[in-house]
């Protein structure tokens, strides 16, 4: 039985859960003071609520609630910030964050070496002191002076850049110290290894030198104000190996405490933990398996439910959400927090966790200033191949890409209201279970990229059988039925960096047509498992696994490897779960 399938069976028995959207026809207050927005959430809490789970032990929880208000003129735009806020308040979310500009808080060169600083304008809600975490952004990028001194073509002026930024950040990170107690500090833009490269050649001899040159700066500063202090840096679009070493690039030296991901992967992933596990790999290879990892972006929702994808009126407005649709972005975060909170022994651990805020709290109008400030490229033809924005090249042939869109991501919609309760659970409980999978073979290791021979994984050999063990032990008190259990590779576009699309040295490369194949065989040889699984009861499955021989390949010199994972979908207290358990992720040699 295929996936669609049992998703469509584990639907049949969803309990009934009300949609929000246009139909409701309830709008909240017009700029709701704190109370009222308390009010309005509490108003459309369910009369039974979910079952909450609990955040691990030293782990940041946020949620990202894009936007300004309705009416500002923000390239995002949600509901009132009041209403959000709101939300946020009753989630177990731990952790807030607080900018501080370079631009705004040193308007003005040093003069005599003297610097000027004017901490004033920073506020710290009182809700952010309440939370366990504060995160102090620092945004560098929009001083005008600053600017100048770093896109010199005069190395002295690079090195005057490179003291005025480090010693703002010591003061920034003194000030936060001293008045909020404020010891964590985040950097570096967002996605900076997507700039065009336009933007950086004139300057720089490539990205990675671009980013990293105030990432060193913001570093030295806030560690000269204190040992204590650390700093968050990363935030790239791709987290592959080549991706992660790019950070130890510039001195051959670490400049950051903690890795910020964006987590993207294959479609079903919703947090793509081949990644976790590839920054965490070099990261240990590069002497720093002490630094955790913060999952910032990979959003939770994605992707979309075909419906929602596939449906034109949401280019320019919202509809009612269908409960299947609710459903799904109640299973999008069950499954990345899962994925987020389960140990894999000897691959992923939580202790390796810094935190997430990858999590969408509502829908949002995007791009809505990118029209105007998007300029458009063409090729030699004269077609459109693309535009410019705000130093990063956007490649498409759409002329319409730029145009304000909604996009349906978050747990509450565009009005405010939540869809289903996941809001009212988050994070989420997840049943209590043990899940392991087991290869019955000692496998060696090989190189698996030509040009990293130190880059190294399991070795399999094609249409040779394995034998695998799959255990599941239910340890709740009730009983888990609908349970239907396979094993298969995680997706079919699986592809160097478990992904479809890889980084390999400074190139982008993405898998056009992917195999809809199974690529992996599992046939079940022990007897049929029970559809329903007690209380204290384990399941034991026997398996026989075969793999692709056309997973023997190696485009650009990069072998394919592939990840063997066992699936349970089942249904707990009358609502549908998923887990999983990891086979070795292997590459395949005829």
């Amino acid at each position: 039985m295929n996936q669609t399938v049992i998703i469509a069976i584990l639907f049949s028995v969803l309990l009934a859960i009300p949609a929000s959207g246009v139909e409701a026809a309830q709008e909240p207050p017009n700029n709701p003071s704190t109370a009222e927005a308390a009010a309005w959430v509490k108003e459309h809490q369910p009369k039974q609520m979910p079952r909450k789970g609990i955040v691990p032990s030293g782990v940041m929880l946020m949620t990202n609630d894009p936007g300004g208000n309705p009416g500002d003129d923000w390239d995002d735009v949600g509901t009132w910030r009041t209403i959000r806020e709101a939300y946020i308040d009753q989630t177990g979310c731990n952790t807030e964050h607080v900018g501080i500009s370079w631009g705004a808080t040193e308007k003005s060169a040093p003069v005599g070496g003297r610097h000027t600083y004017d901490f004033s304008g920073v506020r710290v809600s009182p809700r952010a002191l309440r939370q366990k975490y504060i995160i102090c952004k620092l945004d560098h990028m929009n001083s005008d002076w600053g600017n100048k001194l770093l896109f010199s073509q005069d190395s002295k002026d690079r090195q005057i850049y490179d003291q005025y930024l480090s010693a703002w950040a010591k003061a920034v990170a003194q000030y936060m110290n001293q008045k909020y107690g404020v010891t964590l500090f985040e950097c570096g833009g967002n996605e900076r290894d997507l700039v065009a490269e336009s933007t950086f050649k004139p300057y720089f001899p490539n990205w990675y030198v671009f980013y990293m040159t105030p990432v060193r700066a913001i570093y030295n500063g806030v560690k000269a104000a204190s040992p204590n202090n650390r700093l968050i840096a990363g935030n790239f679009c791709y987290t592959d190996r080549a991706h992660v070493s790019c950070m130890f690039l510039l001195d051959g030296k670490r400049y950051f405490d903690i890795y910020a991901i964006h987590a993207y992967g294959p479609q079903d992933a919703h947090i793509d933990m081949e990644q976790l596990v590839e920054a965490r790999q070099e990261l240990e290879a590069r002497g720093a398996g002490d630094v955790p990892i913060l999952v910032v972006e990979g959003w939770s929702s994605l992707p979309l439910p075909a419906s929602i994808e596939q449906d034109r009126t949401w280019k320019g407005g919202a509809r009612p959400y269908t409960e299947p649709e609710i459903e799904h972005f109640r299973q999008a975060v069950l499954d990345g927090w899962r994925n987020l909170t389960t140990e894999r022994p000897g691959e992923y651990s939580l202790k390796n966790l810094a935190g997430a805020n990858f999590f969408v709290l509502n829908d949002h109008w995007g791009g809505r200033g990118w029209a105007a400030r998007g300029k458009a490229q063409y090729d030699d033809s004269g077609k459109l191949k693309g535009f410019l924005l705000d130093g990063y090249y956007i490649g498409t042939t759409d002329p319409d890409y730029l145009k304000p869109i909604l996009r349906p991501w978050g747990l509450i919609d565009i009005n405010g209201l939540p869809k289903g309760d996941t809001v009212y659970g988050f994070p989420p409980y997840l049943p209590k279970n043990n899940f392991t999978a087991t290869l019955h073979v000692d496998l060696e290791t090989s190189y698996y990229d030509s040009r990293h021979p130190e880059w190294t994984a399991p070795q399999v050999k094609a249409a040779t059988t394995y034998r695998a063990t799959v255990e599941f032990t239910n340890k709740e008190k009730t009983p888990m039925t609908d349970c239907h259990f396979s094993l298969s590779e995680r997706s079919d576009k699986d592809s160097p960096g478990g992904y479809a699309f890889a980084f390999v040295q400074g190139q982008l490369h993405t898998t056009a047509n992917p195999d809809e194949r199974h690529l992996v065989q599992a046939t079940l040889i022990s007897p049929k498992p029970p559809t329903t699984v007690q209380p204290g009861q384990t399941v034991t499955l026997e398996y026989e696994v075969t793999f692709d021989p056309s997973l023997d390949a190696a485009p650009d010199g990069v072998q394919k490897r592939v990840r063997p994972i066992a699936n349970l979908y089942y249904v707990w207290d009358g609502r549908p779960y998923h887990t999983d358990a990891w086979l070795p992720r292997v590459m395949v040699k005829k």
